[in-house]
């Protein structure tokens, strides 16, 4: 930078130059460090620019369509409208309201960061020593803090529906839906194939074509694994997560369900219990049953067939009896009728 010779007198010490050259290098970090952050908070006030014209269109789209309805059914949902046009605006006002908080915020932010940044260029070009003084003197070296918890896009929907009571047609009903949006990502070195999550926070999975169940942790973006069990030489086809948080599955051509009730490195995987002659294939637990999918091993049931009445099986369950449900289909069958049967287990 040029120093004006009027400037300086000639019993300028070294003291006041070096003193300069460090107010010339905080201007120029602090210039970096806005350089940096108002990117962030320009493109930030244009999502909330783009969210809140996105919903207020939704808004006033879903406004004038619950107008329009009232308009056709008259007397009849002047009522439901009224409650509807409330819980619209309960859904939508203080969003907007928090929106323009937001961004407003981010707006002023923004410009005194743009301020901030166009003064010192100005200071940079004006080669003159005394306005680095001032302009360093003026500026905020403290940069705005980010906001924690921007707000993201919410989906509003009229659902339309007719519900026939008295010959009065109901109006419709208000829908808010998520927009999701994938906040963090974790990579594996194989195609993970099923996947479980246990309330003591054991996370459980198995990767495509492989017989070892392992457990895994999310760190520094990588799904960490280490094992926990494996089956000898046959591939994992289903698992599930049952209610006392065991984990059940099946295995290429088995009739077996196993179990798995400790998910640390050597854990002892037992048998649940057997549909044979039956192959198990998919598997799912509910808080009463467990549903099971099945394969045929050449014929259903060696001792149980069409002689007693099982036609034509479509699905088995295990009740919390422990007996064995035999759903059935109704086509093709002499009655017609599809028929769900119970039988022991052992058999």
């Amino acid at each position: 930078m040029k120093l004006e010779k009027d400037f300086f007198p000639t019993c300028f010490t070294l003291y006041y130059i070096e003193w300069y050259r460090l107010k010339v290098k905080e201007l120029q970090e602090l210039d970096d460090k806005i350089h940096q952050e108002l990117p962030f908070y320009t493109d930030l006030e244009k999502e909330l620019k783009q969210t809140k014209s996105v919903e207020n269109d939704q808004y006033n789209e879903i406004k004038q369509r619950i107008l329009k309805k009232e308009s056709e059914l008259k007397e009849i949902i002047t009522k439901q409208r009224e409650n509807l046009i409330t819980e619209l605006d309960k859904l939508w006002k203080p969003r907007e309201e928090e929106m323009s908080r937001q961004l407003k915020d981010t707006a002023e932010k923004c410009d005194a960061l743009t301020r901030n940044k166009s003064q010192i260029e100005e200071t940079f070009q004006s080669h003159n020593a005394l306005a680095v003084f001032t302009a360093s003197g003026k500026l905020n070296n403290d940069l705005p803090t980010r906001p924690v918890n921007a707000i993201s896009e919410q989906k509003l929907v009229f659902s339309e529906k007719k519900i026939i009571d008295d010959n009065k047609e109901a109006f419709g009903s208000i829908l808010t839906i998520p927009v999701f949006k994938v906040t963090e990502t974790f990579t594996s070195e194989e195609s993970i194939w099923k996947i479980e999550t246990f309330a003591d926070n054991s996370n459980i999975l198995c990767l495509y074509g492989e017989s070892t169940i392992k457990s895994f942790k999310l760190k520094n973006s990588k799904c960490e694994t280490t094992s926990v069990a494996g089956v000898d030489k046959v591939n994992i086809v289903d698992m599930t997560k049952a209610k006392d948080n065991t984990l059940l599955f099946t295995v290429v051509t088995s009739s077996e369900i196993k179990c798995l009730s400790t998910f640390t490195p050597d854990s002892k995987i037992e048998t649940f219990t057997s549909i044979s002659p039956l192959y198990a294939r998919g598997i799912h637990a509910t808080n009463k049953n467990i549903l099971i999918g099945f394969k045929d091993n050449g014929c259903l049931v060696t001792c149980l067939n069409e002689s007693h009445g099982i036609n034509r099986p479509l699905c088995l369950n295990i009740n919390q009896d422990g007996q064995l449900q035999i759903g059935c289909s109704k086509i093709g069958t002499k009655d017609g009728l599809s028929k769900l049967h119970t039988v022991d287990i052992s058999l």
